[in-house]
């Protein structure tokens, strides 16, 4: 992914602090974007702007370098464009999507083109023809955005670091939020549907900027995204189950249409969630950009052998070309050196079973050995100020796992991977929730419930 910055005072402050600024953010911005990074300063009326980009070449033939500037504006993006929710703008994967969605902005206007991107994304835009600064997050929070304010300085960046005066927020992904430089005020566009917890994020937002902002609304029906729990009556199916044999429930609540529906929507919408970000993904590996042939490794998944990761895998391997290999990216943290984890013995078995099930595929299982010394520099080091403002310990354990996989790197092998999917705590939703409804209704004990057995079963239904 990429990273994003911009910082802006008023003209009469002096520049050299807005330099400190990016200096602040300046490592952790482009540690993000290998590929291509740039650096950029504009006036607009009494506000000076400083704007940093690295990129992350993820899409498209072409790096596209960023900012992006038109006589329209600059824009940044950090994200992918999968496809589009209505049929309004002709979608190539093939071509950059930060240029296709820049073009989208400019004859449709940032809320149009926004709304109906599919795909995770962040985005800073300066439309100069209004003398607005927009900026803000997907619907669901895919990609990092933080906003900080400095007396009458602020940082609105992909990352930042913890240890400075700067203090900052996480933005929440409520819409698009915009800085109006001739009036002084912010403003917030919503997105069409708001989550539960809108108003209370919206008035943190204003505590913490000390500014009131104002509400766009575009729409004359609030629709709030309701993630509820299942209703009584559509878990009454659990009541028929009268088996203990845990293998023979599982067929059975496949032959319900109820539950077999609601399975095999799911099926097809993560298949083609994981078709799309294989396809879209350039050709060459990490280590083969400007080559002409390239056969390693372009796809992987942070794997434990879980429910949710081994789904993946199974899945990656259905998209991927069989001349190149899958890497399966396992870590193991310990404070003894014995590496013998769960998760790493887990790892090991479920590849066996993808082995058998995918016997044309060559699997990489690559085992990141990470002791409590080296845990413990790298956190203090990097991922700390990764997960800032973020610091709960399931933030910490996540970003912890999330980094050493993204490196992908033993003594021996280093992960050519463009694309590394995840499916992290996926398998300990599903365990807490279906394994103790389960065992409630039917008694069977909860060790005997096998996360081995369901992954087989899953196998065994999606070859039919």
């Amino acid at each position: 992914m990429c990273g994003i910055f911009c910082t802006f005072t008023e003209q009469n402050c002096s520049q050299c602090l807005l330099l400190e600024n990016h200096k602040l953010c300046c490592k952790a911005i482009n540690n993000r974007g290998p590929d291509f990074q740039r650096t950029i300063s504009l006036n607009v009326n009494d506000l000076h702007f400083i704007f940093a980009v690295s990129v992350l070449w993820l899409q498209g033939k072409n790096l596209t370098e960023q900012p992006v500037q038109t006589n329209n504006g600059t824009f940044m993006y950090n994200g992918d464009i999968f496809d589009y929710t209505k049929e309004i703008c002709e979608f190539d994967p093939s071509e950059s999507d930060t240029l296709t969605l820049m073009r989208f902005i400019e004859s449709e206007g940032i809320y149009q083109a926004l709304s109906v991107c599919n795909g995770p994304f962040s985005f800073i835009y300066l439309d100069t023809q209004s003398c607005k600064l927009h900026f803000g997050r997907d619907h669901f929070g895919r990609r990092s955005l933080l906003i900080g304010k400095l007396d009458n300085m602020f940082i609105i960046t992909s990352s930042a670091k913890r240890k400075s005066n700067w203090e900052f927020i996480e933005l929440p992904p409520l819409g698009i939020f915009s800085y109006d430089i001739n009036a002084k005020m912010f403003e917030l566009t919503a997105w069409e549907k708001k989550s539960e917890n809108f108003e209370q994020k919206l008035k943190e937002v204003e505590s913490f900027l000390n500014s009131n902002i104002n509400l766009k609304d575009q729409h004359n029906e609030k629709q709030k995204i309701n993630f509820r729990l299942p209703y009584k009556e559509e878990l009454n199916i659990f009541e028929q189950i009268k088996s203990k044999d845990f293998e023979s429930n599982i067929r059975f609540l496949f032959s319900l249409e109820q539950w077999f529906s609601k399975v095999t929507l799911l099926e097809r919408l993560l298949r083609e969630a994981v078709r799309k970000r294989v396809h879209i993904q350039p050709k060459e590996c990490s280590s083969c950009i400007f080559k002409k042939e390239c056969h390693h490794a372009l796809t992987g998944v942070l794997f434990s052998g879980g429910i949710d990761c081994a789904i993946l895998a199974f899945l990656c391997d259905k998209f991927s070309s069989k001349e190149r290999p899958i890497d399966l990216i396992n870590v193991a943290f310990s404070k003894t050196n014995n590496y013998n984890t769960p998760d790493r013995e887990t790892g090991l078995s479920t590849l066996e079973e993808l082995k058998e099930l995918c016997p044309d595929r060559k699997w990489n299982f690559v085992e990141i050995n990470i002791s409590e010394d080296k845990l413990n520099e790298k956190r203090n080091q990097v991922i700390a100020d990764l997960i800032y403002p973020l610091n709960t310990v399931l933030d910490d354990s996540l970003g912890c796992a999330l980094w050493f996989a993204a490196r992908g790197e033993n003594s021996t092998y280093r992960s050519t991977c463009r694309n590394v999917s995840c499916g992290r705590c996926a398998t300990r939703v599903w365990r807490k929730n279906f394994v103790e409804m389960f065992s409630v209704q039917t008694g069977f004990p909860k060790s005997c419930i096998s996360k081995k057995k369901s992954v087989t079963i899953w196998f065994t239904n999606s070859k039919q």
